[in-house]
């Protein structure tokens, strides 16, 4: 007895189906996966407790303390977003130089950055960023009593000046010596903390030093006698541009519009105010006054 004839046209028709609806779930559960991926930091927070935070060497914004614990504005701010948002966890500090900081970030050895940040072009490329929080300037510093009568960028010309690894006022610093006389360029040293500039100024190594301008205001409230002072008379580059966030992972998205509520939530009932006026940055509205 002889097999049926086999109907090709709905033999592959069948196929067809079958392939499209695999497709089709294949694409779903890739949605689903880049989904998870989004949600994946809330997720671990609830199993590990811990959020892996980078930690920086600026006293006042964001450093370890003796026992190893995270300490400065920008941890407290941090936990108290966690809280706000009802996230059980805290934070496991990694310090790391602020040049690290967005290597790590992308290499997921961290999770956020409890360290001020600017939000730039290239920056952006790299990682994700929370909303502008708050402005934060720099300063000029010099020895105490400022013997060279530095006030502006082009003082600077024909001396010494320094910033840290990775910041903005690299840029401010090589624009400035690139306008200088023939002849009298900034002589430009980058150090890995903003503390390290401040001990260079203060020894006399550097003759002007751009760092966050309340990273110095506060060592010099926690230790007076400290041989450096800021510039009266210095304009910041671009306060617009001076605009703060906390860079995270790229993956976490869910994580950081969540963040981002919490913040002006915690902005508006005056506990950010609190947080930078513990530490001494007072007026807090130099840098929450938004642009």
């Amino acid at each position: 007895m002889s097999a049926p004839p086999i109907n090709t046209e709905s033999t592959v028709k069948n196929l067809a189906k079958r392939i499209a609806t695999c497709i089709g779930l294949i694409a779903a559960l890739a949605g689903q996966a880049a989904y998870a991926q989004e949600d994946d930091l809330l997720a671990k927070l609830k199993t590990t407790k811990k959020l892996d935070t980078a930690v920086g060497h600026s006293p006042a914004w964001s450093t370890l303390d003796a026992s190893g614990q995270a300490t400065g504005i920008m941890p407290d701010i941090t936990l108290a977003v966690l809280k706000k948002a009802g996230i059980d966890a805290t934070l496991n500090p990694v310090s790391m130089p602020f040049d690290s900081i967005i290597p790590a970030l992308v290499s997921g050895k961290v999770d956020i950055a409890a360290n001020t940040m600017f939000v730039t072009p290239a920056r952006a490329k790299q990682v994700l960023f929370t909303d502008i929080l708050f402005y934060n300037s720099e300063g000029m510093f010099v020895a105490k009593g400022n013997p060279l009568g530095i006030k502006s960028l082009a003082d600077l010309c024909g001396h010494t000046g320094a910033t840290y690894k990775g910041t903005v006022w690299t840029a401010v610093l090589e624009k400035a010596s690139k306008e200088c006389p023939a002849g009298k360029s900034i002589e430009i040293r980058l150090y890995t903390s903003s503390d390290l500039v401040l001990q260079d100024v203060a020894a006399g190594r550097v003759n002007g030093g751009l760092v966050d301008q309340y990273a110095g205001l506060y060592a010099l409230v926690k230790d007076p006698s400290l041989k450096f002072e800021v510039a009266t008379g210095y304009v910041p580059a671009n306060r617009a541009a001076n605009g703060a966030a906390f860079p995270i992972n790229p993956r976490y998205k869910s994580f950081a519009a969540v963040f981002n509520k919490a913040y002006f939530e915690l902005l508006a009932d005056g506990t950010i105010k609190s947080i930078f006026e513990k530490y001494g940055m007072k007026p807090a509205d130099v840098f929450l006054r938004r642009e």
